[in-house]
């Protein structure tokens, strides 16, 4: 067991990257993708807002950060690059889930 912890750990943080490192990177990503969002923006279905995004990242609550960034792009116009910067950001958090799903987004 310890083994596969291991190397579940190994792949989503390189040896060569640490922690803060990966939340840079994740930051990053998102970053470029709320650059896409429209200037005149709607909020999500789920009651998504630029202002909630901040607040998340303020807190560094980078995966509620994402499902805001996922909530706007539903709801307002985006290039694909949104969805890629946003898919980018899920794979270094490792989040499966956020993955398929936006994977299913630029798909579409």
């Amino acid at each position: 067991m310890k083994l596969l912890i291991a190397i579940v750990i190994r792949r989503l943080f390189p040896l060569d990257m640490s922690i803060q490192d990966s939340w840079n990177l994740t930051r990053r990503h998102l970053d470029s993708a709320s650059a896409c969002l429209p200037a005149a923006l709607v909020p999500g279905e789920d009651g998504g807002t630029l202002a909630r995004y901040r607040n998340w990242l303020e807190h560094n609550e980078l995966e509620f950060a994402l499902d805001e960034l996922i909530d706007l792009g539903d709801a307002n116009p985006v290039p694909v690059n949104f969805w890629h910067n946003l898919l980018d950001a899920a794979y270094n958090m490792g989040l499966a889930k956020q993955s398929v799903e936006i994977e299913y987004r630029i798909d579409l």
